[in-house]
């Protein structure tokens, strides 16, 4: 609120439900920036904040509370809940909302999240109203602003209690890929280990992920959000899963890789190694005054190197055990290949050497 000019107001809708066929609807979910505000869990809400209103800066607009509804679709919160659970300096049933007006005349500025039109369509009718009323003295708001990157930028500053919630989502988004690992056999089926993920999810409390599970055996694993999940695994492949578990509307995100039958080949070994590698000194270069686009060109420059080394190792066992013919030059490379990528790294020093230059990259 101190973030606000005295003669501003926020208007900020909630979720509504989304049909899912005639007769029931999608699980609902509350809008994120609305949760950080309020935590009210209901559809069809409205906060509005009043910076300096003697009578109250925080109100919210919700579902009435209705015997006969609440009898086919669950206990409703309504307005004295609202006060009561939630914090609210006052409440009023969704049927009030004829009211905004009056408590918005005078507030020279509207904060609202212009990409949602359900909010624009809300602001614009109040606008026209209080602007009819001019000729009155009334006055209407001047201008809209986007309230969306205020809440984001108070977002990225987490208490104490969002780590705890981060960290518990954390831990059973890691218990789940374990749980996928143990799973997983050649001739099973890429949604029973999205099964086995999101039992184990809502195992433990997290009762929807917090996005789209994917799970891609061998070549799928190379479309970035591949969503069908229904190939058969194959002995031999790897696997990979990107999955997270939402607990209380914070989210885990993991993404990991494995083989299918419990043992990497060579090449496949190889490969997580540089990954992983990557991945470890990611971790330990986050810090207080690094960049984002530092740690990403570090782990370019990992997995570039790592994967030469790979390569220049291969092809120079292959040249070890090649028979060669009579009188040839053991220090002449193959013009094509890797090979040839290495020895020209080694007599130029460019890309191998500045990898090792650039060991300490953050």
């Amino acid at each position: 609120m101190a973030e606000l000019p005295q003669d501003a107001a926020v208007l900020l809708p909630g979720a509504v439900l989304k049909a899912r066929n005639h007769d029931s609807d999608y699980a609902f979910r509350q809008h994120s920036d609305f949760h950080y505000l309020c935590g009210f869990p209901e559809p069809d809400a409205l906060l509005v904040l009043l910076p300096g209103r003697e009578a109250g800066e925080a109100l919210l607009f919700c579902q009435e509370k209705d015997p006969e509804k609440e009898a086919w679709t669950g206990i409703r919160i309504g307005p004295e809940g609202a006060v009561r659970d939630y914090g609210m300096d006052q409440a009023f049933d969704n049927a009030s909302r004829g009211d905004l007006a009056d408590l918005l005349e005078g507030r020279r500025t509207l904060y609202l999240p212009l990409a949602d039109s359900h909010a624009m369509t809300l602001a614009d009718g109040i606008r026209a109203r209080l602007q009819a009323r001019a000729r009155r003295g009334g006055a209407a708001p001047g201008g809209f602003v986007d309230v969306s990157a205020l809440i984001h930028e108070l977002r990225l500053t987490k208490s104490e209690s969002e780590l705890a919630l981060m960290r518990h989502a954390a831990e059973i988004s890691a218990q789940a890929h374990c749980r996928a690992m143990r799973e997983s056999r050649p001739g099973r089926f890429e949604y029973q280990l999205q099964a086995a993920i999101e039992h184990e999810f809502a195992w433990h409390g997290a009762r929807a992920p917090a996005y789209g599970t994917i799970v891609g055996g061998g070549i799928n694993a190379c479309v970035l959000h591949y969503v069908e999940n229904a190939a058969r695994l194959a002995d031999g492949d790897l696997v990979l899963i990107d999955a997270g578990a939402e607990f209380d509307l914070y989210a885990g995100d993991i993404t990991r890789t494995f083989p299918v039958n419990g043992r990497f080949s060579e090449a496949q070994r190889a490969l997580y190694d540089v990954v992983l590698a990557a991945e470890e000194r990611a971790v330990a270069a986050v810090a207080p005054g690094t960049t984002l686009e530092a740690i990403h060109d570090g782990v370019v420059r990992d997995l570039t190197a790592g994967c030469w080394r790979w390569a220049c190792s291969k092809a120079s066992s292959k040249r070890a055990s090649s028979p060669r013919p009579t009188g040839a030059s053991i220090s002449t490379p193959p013009r094509t290949g890797w090979g040839w990528m290495c020895t020209m790294s080694a007599a130029t020093g460019s890309t191998a050497s500045r990898a090792r230059s650039n060991r300490a990259w953050c």
